[in-house]
């Protein structure tokens, strides 16, 4: 075996440091690189606590066009209004359209993955789903998923972070989580769609 050379590797970067832009913490990162070879990290900006829902949570986007060398300033990507919050990216790039897509949770004030309950008034964690059709330059408005992408009968689901797929026919596949009942037991599922979302 030769030698392996590291000289055209990057330097390492922290994209998201926790402190900066008055955020208390970032995690959950989800990385994708578009069509026209764009890198796209999404991650949680976890504004006043460095916690899980529920909490002030926002989604947040870097981009990089040189092969991760140099990155945009951080972006707001979807922030919800109060102590809503979002969290938990996963993304996919539609090959086809050159979409990306960003699937999360969505948890109402004081709703998170165990608060969550299946009542009248909808108080649980939802899936929501944002894309960008100009390589993450700009950001649709979420669509919540709840009754499309999973069982109302779910005490919360959502998609599973990091990366979902794109199967030969063009399917966007995104793996995901929920909760059947009161209890803490989760569960996989799979939700896709046929024609780009």
């Amino acid at each position: 075996l030769g030698a392996i050379s590291f000289a055209d590797e990057p330097e390492r970067q922290d994209l998201f440091a926790a402190g900066s832009d008055d955020i208390a913490g970032y995690r959950i990162p989800a990385i994708a690189t578009t069509n026209k070879g764009t890198l796209i990290v999404v991650a949680d900006a976890r504004v006043a606590k460095n916690r899980d829902l529920p909490n002030n949570i926002d989604l947040v986007m870097r981009r990089s066009t040189d092969s991760g060398k140099t990155w945009e300033p951080m972006k707001v990507i979807l922030d919800y209004p109060g102590m809503a919050g979002v969290g938990d990216p996963c993304i996919v790039v539609d090959r086809d359209t050159g979409a990306i897509w960003v699937f999360a949770l969505y948890g109402p004030k004081g709703i998170g993955l165990f608060a969550s309950q299946v009542s009248p008034n909808e108080q649980r964690g939802k899936i929501v789903a944002i894309k960008s059709d100009d390589d993450g330059r700009t950001w649709s408005k979420s669509v919540i998923l709840d009754g499309q992408a999973n069982s109302k009968k779910w005490f919360c689901a959502l998609a599973a972070p990091g990366s979902a797929i794109q199967m030969r026919d063009g399917a966007l596949v995104v793996p995901g989580y929920y909760r059947p009942d009161k209890g803490r037991r989760m569960n996989s599922f799979i939700f896709h769609s046929a024609d780009h979302g």
